[in-house]
C-alpha cells in the first residue's frame, strides 16, 4: 500500500502534463468529428481532473483565473451581442461596403472594416458577427463563401494584433505592462506593420482566388433600409461610451502618472448601459458566449497546473537561453500549434516574468498571426468554422494552410522589420 502511495505521488506530478495532451489532441479530433466535440467541454473536464486528482489546490484553481479578463470577455461579449441583435453594426457595415463598385473594392473593404472592427470589439466578437456578413455578401453576388469567410479569418486575427483589446491573448499580455497604458507601446510597436499586413492580405487574397473570382465585376448595392429603434440608439451610444473608455485609458495615465486603469473597466460601462436599457437585455444576457467564457477559466486552472506540477521541459525548458525577438517569434508561431496561442502565452509569461515591453509585443505578435497558419490554431477561426456550419458554408482546412503559410511568412517579415526600426 504503501508503495503504491509512494507511486501515485511521483506520478501525479506529471497529471497535468498528460492531462493537457490529451486535451489538446481530443481537441485536434475535430476535424475528423466535427463539432460533436465541444471544445470548451474537453477543456472544462480536463481542468476537473487536475482539480479532482489533487495536481491543483481548489484555491490554487480561484487564484489562476484572471478574472479581470473573464470580466472584459463577459462585457465585451454583451455589447458584441447588443451590436449585432440591434443591427447597428449591420448598418455601419453596409454604409461601408455600399461604396464598393467591384469585387476587388468589396474584398478589400471587407478586410479592413474587419480588421478595425477587431481593434475595438476583440476578434471573437467580429468573428461572430463577420461571418453572417461573408455568408450574406456571397448570396448576394452569387459567390462561393469561402473566400469571404477565408478572408474573414485572416482579417480579424492581424487586426486584432495591434490592440491590447483585441483578442484574448493581447489581453492576457496586456496586463504585465504595468508602468504606461498599454495602448502606446501596442500603437508604437504594432499599429503601422500591422496596417501594412491587411494591404498584403488584400493582396494575397486577390492573387490566390483570381481564377476563382473575377475581382473587376462590377456590383451595385441596393440601399438597406433600418428601424432605428431605441435598442439601435442605445447600441450608438454603448459605442460612443466604449470609445469613451478606451480615449481615457490612453489620455488618463498621461495626465495623472499615479491614477491607473484597470484594462477590464473599459467595457463595463457599455455593458451596464445596454442591460440597464435594452429592451431585449434577457435576449442578450442568454446569448452571450458562455461557452468561450467557460473555455478561458478552465484553460487558465489547467494551465496553471502545468506549469506548477509538470511543466513540459520539452517545450518550456528556455532558462539558459538568451531571450530574442527570432526566439519569441519563432516560439510563439511553432508552439502556439501544439498548445493554441493563449495557453502558450500563459506559459511563456509564467515561465518568463520580466519580460520588457519591446518583447512583450513581438510575444503579442507572434501568438496571434500564429492563429493564420492552421485552422484550429485561433479561437476566432474555431467561431467562424462553427457559425459558418450552422449556416451550410464550410471551410477547408488544406486550402487554410495553403494561403495562410506563405501569408503568416510575409507578416512576421513585415513586424520584425518594424521591431529592429524601433529598438
Amino acid at each position: 500500500m504503501d508503495s503504491f502511495l509512494s507511486l501515485y505521488s511521483i506520478v501525479k506530478d506529471y497529471f497535468p502534463f498528460f492531462t493537457t495532451l490529451i486535451v489538446f489532441f481530443v481537441i485536434a479530433l475535430r476535424e475528423f468529428f466535427g463539432d460533436k466535440i465541444k471544445i470548451y467541454l474537453v477543456m472544462l473536464f480536463g481542468a476537473l481532473f487536475v482539480i479532482f486528482t489533487g495536481s491543483i489546490s481548489l484555491k490554487d484553481s480561484l487564484k489562476a483565473i484572471d478574472f479581470d479578463v473573464i470580466i472584459f470577455l463577459t462585457s465585451i461579449f454583451i455589447v458584441g451581442e447588443a451590436l449585432f441583435e440591434s443591427g447597428f453594426l449591420y448598418s455601419i457595415s453596409y454604409r461601408i461596403f455600399s461604396k464598393a463598385k467591384n469585387l476587388s473594392y468589396l474584398f478589400f473593404l471587407y478586410i479592413m472594416t474587419m480588421g478595425i472592427f477587431s481593434y475595438f470589439f476583440m476578434n471573437d466578437t467580429i468573428a461572430i458577427i463577420g461571418t453572417f456578413l461573408a455568408i450574406y455578401l456571397s448570396k448576394k453576388f452569387q459567390l462561393d463563401s469561402e473566400p469571404l469567410l477565408l478572408t474573414l479569418a485572416y482579417s480579424v486575427t492581424l487586426g486584432s494584433v495591434a490592440s491590447p483589446i483585441g483578442n484574448p491573448q493581447n489581453l492576457v499580455i496586456a496586463s504585465k505592462i504595468k508602468t504606461v497604458t498599454p495602448f502606446l507601446p501596442f500603437t508604437k510597436y504594432l499599429f503601422i506593420p500591422t496596417l501594412l499586413n491587411l494591404f498584403v492580405l488584400y493582396f494575397f487574397i486577390t492573387i490566390y482566388f483570381k481564377k476563382k473570382i473575377d475581382f473587376k465585376r462590377k456590383i451595385f448595392f441596393e440601399k438597406e433600409k433600418y428601424v432605428k429603434n431605441r435598442n439601435f440608439k442605445i447600441s450608438f451610444l454603448s459605442v460612443l461610451l466604449l470609445i469613451f473608455m478606451i480615449s481615457l485609458k490612453i489620455i488618463l495615465p498621461l495626465i495623472f502618472k499615479n491614477i491607473k486603469m484597470p484594462l477590464f473597466i473599459i467595457p463595463i460601462p457599455s455593458a451596464i448601459l445596454i442591460i440597464i436599457l435594452n429592451q431585449n437585455r434577457k435576449h442578450i444576457i442568454k446569448n452571450i458566449d458562455y461557452r468561450t467564457l467557460i473555455f478561458f477559466v478552465s484553460m487558465f486552472v489547467l494551465m496553471k497546473s502545468l506549469y506548477l506540477k509538470g511543466k513540459p521541459d520539452f517545450l518550456f525548458n528556455f532558462e539558459n537561453i538568451k531571450i530574442s525577438l527570432n526566439f519569441i517569434f519563432s516560439s510563439s508561431i511553432i508552439l502556439s500549434q501544439l498548445i493554441s496561442n493563449v495557453p502558450f502565452v500563459i506559459l511563456f509569461l509564467e515561465t518568463f516574468k520580466n519580460l520588457d515591453q519591446r518583447l512583450l509585443m513581438a510575444l503579442a505578435a507572434g501568438s496571434t498571426i500564429a492563429g493564420n497558419i492552421f485552422l484550429l490554431g485561433a479561437a476566432s477561426n474555431i467561431i467562424i468554422l462553427q457559425t459558418a456550419e450552422k449556416k451550410g458554408s464550410r471551410l477547408k482546412i488544406i486550402d487554410f494552410s495553403k494561403l495562410g503559410i506563405p501569408l503568416t511568412i510575409i507578416n512576421v517579415l513585415v513586424y520584425l522589420f518594424f521591431f529592429y526600426i524601433f529598438k
